[in-house]
């Protein structure tokens, strides 16, 4: 069999016999191809769990990785059926395959290349950058950084009043847990009173509250923003999107550049047990 017709091959062979591991076993050979080409054909038929136990028998080959469309697909699916916990097993599996498995991270953080190091974008647990953004253009900058070798970058033209949202990260969390927030912004000449900001939200549930960070603006050297958040008791996602706010003045329009670096949620310390006062 050519390991590129494994989905094919699968497909076949399942409508004969339903037993996945026997299928597997007697069809698919232990070859990365062959594992991909399943995967990204029983994603494509909706059979998500079929896909994870191919994906586990990928994954036990160590096997080097691109983070591709079938990759961000599988997650994107398990994701729409609330398998977070599944989704984020793989997602760390598939940036280790993919040699990003050790991207400076602040310790803790469960926002995954929170200093935009790995370039990757577009799905999964990745940044995503709104389409279509009239009067903001994104970059990446390796010469202005907070740390490691790169940060975001921002420049507003001046010609639009922009509600901006975006780019955005979907976070795996712990329901009933809290977090610390915390991002670094650098701003040269940002005009209006309404600067860059990060707005928190939660995902897959009717909680619809948002957590946000003050906004920087003006003429402003590498500053921490931070916010602390909490997630409900059915909360296992959240989005996390930079925002600039619509100015109240209709024709103010924004002006200049900034820089976002060193994206962070890590759960919050537990406080400190209180000693009981000694009994008389």
């Amino acid at each position: 069999m050519e390991p590129q017709r494994g989905a094919e091959a699968l497909s076949r062979a399942l409508r004969a016999e339903p037993n996945l591991d026997l299928v597997l076993d007697r069809v698919l050979p232990p070859m990365k191809d062959a594992y991909i080409s399943a995967i990204v054909g029983q994603t494509d038929e909706g059979h998500t769990a079929n896909a994870v136990q191919v994906w586990n028998r990928l994954a036990a080959l160590h096997p080097k990785l691109q983070l591709e469309n079938y990759s961000f697909a599988f997650v994107g699916a398990l994701l729409q059926e609330k398998q977070v916990a599944e989704a984020q097993r793989v997602w760390r599996q598939a940036v280790e395959f993919a040699g990003f498995g050790n991207l400076p991270e602040p310790t803790g953080s469960v926002l995954w290349d929170g200093g935009f190091e790995s370039g990757v974008s577009g799905s999964g647990f990745a940044w995503t950058f709104p389409e279509g953004a009239q009067g903001v253009q994104f970059s990446i900058d390796h010469r202005e950084k907070h740390s490691g070798k790169q940060s975001l970058r921002l420049l507003f033209n001046g010609r639009y009043n922009l509600h901006l949202l975006g780019p955005c990260i979907q976070v795996p969390v712990q329901p009933s847990t809290d977090y610390d927030f915390s991002a670094w912004v650098r701003t040269r000449s940002i005009t209006t009173e309404q600067g860059i900001r990060f707005a928190l939200r939660p995902l897959g549930t009717q909680d619809t509250s948002t957590a946000t960070t003050n906004d920087v603006r003006g003429i402003q050297p590498w500053t921490r923003v931070e916010a602390p958040w909490s997630s409900g008791k059915n909360v296992e996602e959240i989005q996390v999107c930079v925002e600039r706010l619509p100015s109240q003045e209709v024709d103010d329009k924004i002006q200049g550049i900034a820089w976002v670096d060193d994206v962070a949620l890590v759960p919050a310390a537990p406080a400190p047990a209180t000693a009981e006062p000694p009994k008389p």
